[in-house]
């Protein structure tokens, strides 16, 4: 479930464009959300999305299609009413909190199906158990994007990796003389509003930091496509002593199809020992969201974009590294 805002104490099933199908609420989780496989047909998206407790009447089990009722499982890990809380809806399990905190976005909890008939085996016991395995943090896994494509490989230059860090994970994106926010400008995007850094609580655990950012962005020349449109991203930001893995999720909500899918790329800097320069990794995935006729024309028309937008990513870097302002 989602608040509307921070401030709130109501909760309802996903709506943002992002939650994607996650909206129907009821979902499994494996390497990523997926609607529960035994969610009745005959039953609407709103009655399923409004329903208090699983919607399923039986599952499939070994093969067989067992009735069943469903128990809530609360545990050191959940508050007493089974609940878990984080930023947003991450499959890693570390980024949950039991407790509600003043940056909670959304929450879950867990049911077990009680089953008719014979009692399942440790094996089936251990089936059940595993959705709530730990996974990768980076976006591109976590959203199960199968179609990695690497796009561009550049050489920023003599760039400490720490520098980098450190302007990326400013709490301020667009204060006067930050990085992101001279490549906002680059990028022509206006009315740009940042969140907050997710903080404290479960968020602490994380290897990296995600904020969303909403901004209207110039589109690109293209039969049928506005001059502009609204786009809703989410980014994150991962350090470690290897790396710096800047990533982010885009929607553009005004283009046509444009919510069917989120353009997922991922900028990775590493620093060759022994030359001591840095190198930038572009990778991009698709991630679709709803089923449309225009998918192949999609995959086809991103990667040059993407490109385009990965080549600015690094010049900005390389120009800005190159004499950065002093951080206030």
């Amino acid at each position: 479930e989602r608040r509307p805002t921070i401030f709130s104490l109501r909760w309802f099933a996903p709506w943002l464009p992002h939650d994607a199908q996650k909206k129907c609420k009821w979902m499994t989780l494996g390497g990523r959300y997926e609607p529960h496989p035994d969610l009745p047909s005959s039953l609407s998206e709103s009655v399923v999305a409004t329903s208090e407790t699983p919607p399923i009447s039986q599952v499939q089990l070994l093969g067989t299609s067992r009735p069943c009722s469903w128990q809530l499982i609360t545990g050191e890990d959940t508050d007493e009413d089974g609940w878990q809380y984080a930023v947003d809806f991450f499959v890693r399990n570390t980024l949950w909190s039991r407790s509600l905190r003043c940056w909670s976005q959304v929450r879950r909890r867990r049911w077990k199906p009680q089953c008719s008939g014979p009692a399942p085996d440790a094996d089936e016991e251990e089936d059940l158990e595993k959705v709530f395995l730990n996974m990768p943090t980076m976006i591109l896994t976590q959203k199960g994007v199968a179609k990695q494509v690497t796009l561009l490989e550049v050489d920023i230059g003599e760039v400490p990796l720490a520098a980098l860090a450190e302007r990326l994970l400013q709490d301020d994106w667009q204060a006067q003389g930050s990085l992101m926010g001279m490549y906002f400008e680059e990028a022509g995007a206006w009315d740009v509003e940042v969140g907050p850094w997710a903080v404290g609580g479960a968020a602490a655990q994380v290897k990296g930091k995600v904020r969303s950012v909403d901004m209207r962005v110039p589109v690109p020349p293209a039969p049928m496509c506005p001059k502009e449109t609204r786009c809703a991203s989410t980014w994150h930001v991962v350090v470690d002593s290897t790396r710096v893995l800047l990533e982010s999720v885009n929607m553009s909500l005004d283009v046509p199809y444009g919510d069917c899918f989120n353009v997922v790329a991922c900028d990775t800097f590493t620093v060759n020992k022994e030359t001591n320069r840095m190198q930038m990794v572009r990778t991009c995935g698709v991630d679709w969201v709803k089923s449309t006729w225009m998918k192949s024309m999609v995959e086809a028309n991103v990667p040059p974009e993407v490109t385009k937008a990965g080549e600015r990513v690094a010049n900005v870097v390389r120009r800005y590294m190159a004499s950065p302002p002093p951080l206030a």
